[in-house]
């Protein structure tokens, strides 16, 4: 059976240029060769966009002075949980771009709810925010 499965797991013959072969050497080659050209950025603007890109040349509109005011600050554990419990997105999507799910927030936020906020808040009065991909 192990070689009868064997045989089915492999191409074993493979169409290259009208003509068809059995060689295992040409097949992997062809192979590589499709996944990589699949796989391979196309987009000569795109790889130009990466290169070049500036955070500073975004036009990023900004609040006005009284908005700000408003907008910053400490923010409290009631006013983090009446956010987490205003949104209206299935519990398993995820609002930012930490990949955590509303559902883990909503359960755990008893547990944690006291830490995240002190920790958005040191944050906060610090000026900073330390994120991973940065030491």
């Amino acid at each position: 059976m192990e070689k009868r499965n064997h045989v089915k797991k492999h191409v074993r013959k493979l169409r290259l240029s009208g003509v068809i072969t059995s060689d295992p050497f040409e097949i992997l080659l062809a192979e590589k060769e499709f996944y990589e050209g699949l796989y391979k950025s196309h987009c000569v603007y795109a790889q130009q966009m990466q290169a070049s890109f500036n955070y500073d040349d975004l036009l990023i509109l900004k609040l006005s002075g009284d908005y700000r005011q408003f907008g910053e600050g400490v923010i409290t554990l009631d006013e983090c949980a009446k956010v987490l419990n205003s949104f209206t997105l299935s519990n398993f999507k995820t609002p930012g771009n930490d990949g955590l799910p509303i559902k883990l927030y909503r359960t755990f936020w008893n547990s944690v709810g006291e830490l995240l906020v002190e920790s958005f808040n040191q944050s906060f009065i610090k000026g900073e925010v330390h994120r991973r991909d940065r030491p």
